[in-house]
Formats: structure tokens, sequence, C-alpha cells
């Protein structure tokens, strides 16, 4: 599952549409367009770290705080992982090609 403040949840992995809806529908959204900068990094990096969480059952969370959104890109600065027994239970079956 990720969040953004201000937005619902959505579950792992997510796609790229559903990584841009979550950036333009956070409060972040409006502020990424209206300092006039390129989102995609951000979303690039959301789904990759969505991804990560999906592949591997033995994380149990991810913080990324902040998140630095910049003409240059994008620097996650403050990254913690939290690792579980692996265990999550199964449902029902979610691949993104």
């Amino acid at each position: 599952q990720v969040d953004l403040p201000g937005t619902v949840s959505r579950l792992v992995p997510l796609s790229d549409a559903a990584a841009e809806a979550l950036v333009h529908d956070s409060m972040a959204g409006p502020a990424i367009e209206s300092a006039g900068l390129d989102p995609s990094c951000l979303v690039d990096a959301i789904r990759r770290i969505s991804q990560l969480v999906f592949d591997h059952h033995e994380i149990s969370a991810v913080a990324v705080t902040p998140a630095n959104i910049g003409r240059a890109g994008c620097s996650l600065t403050d990254v913690q992982i939290r690792l579980g027994d692996g265990d999550r239970t199964e449902g029902p079956l979610r691949r993104l090609s």
C-alpha cells in the first residue's frame, strides 16, 4: 500500500498511471505544478518503491521523508525500510508488465 499526504491508499505494485494519479491527487501535486516542475521523477520513484515492496515480502513498510523535487530531478533524502517476517497474506494476483 502506498500513501501520500492528502490521498487515499493504493495497492502495490502501482502502474505508471496509478503513480501519476497518486501524485496528481496529493497535496504535493498542485505545489509541483505551480512551481513548474516535472513530477515524472517522483512518479518513477514511487512506482519503483512500490515494485520493490511487492517483490520483497519481508518489507513491511517504507517511509520516505522528504522527497525533494527540482529541475535536476528527485532525491529521496531519508528512506527507512522496516522488515518483517515475510509472511504476507497473499491476496488476488496483481502483476503489472
